[in-house]
């Protein structure tokens, strides 16, 4: 059972690159949506710490002989999302 979860009191980094002291929803592995009086099964309280919906770390030595060094990121993230 998916759990929603609402991220609250956090400095968001919006998609227009702004940064909003706001909520964030996620639900189903999925951002909803970010604003005011949110509903959600848990809540996480960010105290003040910045939130940035949507990245991760691309940290990476290779995918077998695919090597970061050389090549096209498009290329490498092509292979990274067919693992999934």
């Amino acid at each position: 059972m998916h759990k929603s979860l609402r991220i609250k009191n956090g400095n968001i980094l919006l998609s227009t690159g702004e940064i909003a002291r706001t909520d964030v929803l996620i639900s189903k592995g999925k951002i909803e949506g970010c604003g005011e009086r949110l509903n959600a099964d848990e809540t996480i309280d960010a105290g003040d710490y910045y939130v940035l919906p949507g990245l991760m770390d691309i940290h990476t030595h290779g995918l077998g002989e695919v090597s970061t060094d050389r090549g096209r990121l498009e290329d490498y993230a092509a292979i990274e999302a067919s693992r999934v």
